[in-house]
C-alpha cells in the first residue's frame, strides 16, 4: 500500500486534451514590443504575438518570432487569413465576414477554404471584450474580461480566451478573435461620433499626426497649458448657461433613465484618475463623475462628449458646480 501511495501520478494525455485551455491576452507581458498584443498561458509563458503593420494588415507570430498568419482587411470590410507573414503571404486559410453590426452585438461568419469547408460563427460585444465562437451547436472558444469576486468594474487592457477541447487549432482560434481584440465596430464608432469613412481615414490620421507634433512644442503665449503643452480645453456648459471653471468633477446629463452606475463606470474608468460615479435616484438622467484632478476630468470630457448610450441620448458633459 505504501508503494502505491508513493507512485507519482502521470495524467493520461487523452484526459489533458479534454480540458479547456485558458490564454490571457494583454499588451503588458514582458518582452513585447510597443504596440504588440500577447497571448500567454496561465504561467505567463508567451505563446502568440499579434503585430500590427498598418490599420488593415496584421501578423500573428509564434512566441519565437516565426510568422504564422497574415491578417488583412479588404475594402469591402471582409478579413482574409493567409499562411506566412505580411510580405510573403501564401495560401488562403479562411475569410471573415461581418453579418450583424449593432452597438451591443456583432456577428461574424468564418468560412474555411480547402477541403474542410468548415463554417463558424462569432458573436459578441467588442466593448466588453466578450465573444463566443460557435461551430453549429457547440462552443469552440470564448473571451471575457478579468472579473474578480466582489469587483464591480474591471479594466479592459487584459482579458481571457478559453479554448474548449477538440476545437480547431489554437493559433487559428487566436487569429479569429483578433478582430474583437483590436478592431472597434463601425457601429460603436458612429455612436461615439468618431466614425470616419475609410477613404478619408488616412488624411485624418495625417492631420492628427501634424497636430500632435505641433502640440509637443510648448506655447504659453495664449494662456495656461496642460500636459505636453496642449492648451486647456474650453469649459463647456449646455443650454447657454454660464460655464463652470474646470474642476475634477463632471456633470453628466441626457442619460437614458435605465442607465446604471456600472454602465457609466465601464465608460469613464478607461481614463486616468477615475475615482467614482455618483447618481441621484430621485433625479434619473443625470450623474456626477469624479476624477483626481481637472486635467484628467477634462481628458475624459473631451473623449466622451456626445457618446450615445442609446441612439436618442448623446451624453452632455460639463464641469460640475462646486
Amino acid at each position: 500500500m505504501a508503494e502505491d501511495l508513493e507512485t507519482p501520478y502521470h495524467p493520461d494525455p487523452d484526459d489533458l486534451r479534454r480540458i479547456p485551455v485558458d490564454l490571457f491576452v494583454s499588451k503588458k507581458f514582458p518582452d513585447l514590443s510597443a504596440g504588440d498584443l500577447g497571448f500567454a498561458d496561465s504561467s505567463d509563458h508567451l505563446l502568440f504575438i499579434l503585430r500590427k503593420s498598418s490599420s488593415t494588415l496584421k501578423s500573428l507570430l509564434h512566441s519565437s518570432g516565426a510568422p504564422l498568419f497574415s491578417i488583412s482587411r479588404l475594402h469591402n470590410g471582409m478579413w482574409e487569413l493567409h499562411k506566412g507573414d505580411v510580405e510573403n503571404r501564401k495560401e488562403l486559410v479562411l475569410t471573415v465576414k461581418r453579418t450583424a453590426n449593432r452597438f451591443s452585438k456583432i456577428e461574424l461568419e468564418v468560412s474555411f477554404t480547402g477541403e474542410s469547408s468548415q463554417h463558424l460563427v462569432i458573436k459578441g460585444c467588442p466593448f466588453q471584450k466578450s465573444c463566443t465562437i460557435y461551430s453549429q451547436d457547440s462552443i469552440v472558444a470564448q473571451t471575457s474580461l478579468m472579473y474578480k469576486l466582489r469587483q464591480i468594474y474591471v479594466g479592459r487592457s487584459k482579458f481571457r480566451l478559453t479554448i474548449f477541447p477538440e476545437s480547431v487549432d489554437h493559433s487559428l482560434v487566436v487569429a479569429m478573435i483578433i478582430q474583437y481584440a483590436k478592431a472597434k465596430s463601425d457601429c460603436i464608432a458612429k455612436a461615439e461620433g468618431t466614425f470616419v469613412p475609410k477613404d478619408k481615414k488616412r488624411k485624418q490620421e495625417e492631420k492628427v499626426e501634424r497636430k500632435r507634433e505641433e502640440a509637443q512644442r510648448p506655447n504659453t503665449a495664449n494662456g495656461p497649458t496642460y500636459q505636453n503643452g496642449n492648451p486647456a480645453p474650453p469649459p463647456f456648459q449646455p443650454n447657454g448657461e454660464e460655464a463652470m471653471p474646470p474642476n475634477n468633477i463632471l456633470f453628466i446629463q441626457n442619460l437614458p433613465y435605465e442607465t446604471t452606475s456600472t454602465m457609466l463606470q465601464l465608460l469613464f474608468v478607461q481614463y486616468p484618475g477615475f475615482k467614482e460615479i455618483r447618481m441621484i435616484s430621485a433625479k434619473p438622467g443625470i450623474a456626477f463623475v469624479e476624477y483626481e484632478d481637472e486635467v484628467q476630468s477634462s481628458m475624459a470630457m473631451q473623449a466622451l462628449q456626445g457618446f450615445k448610450i442609446t441612439p436618442q441620448n448623446p451624453m452632455v458633459i460639463s464641469f460640475a458646480k462646486k
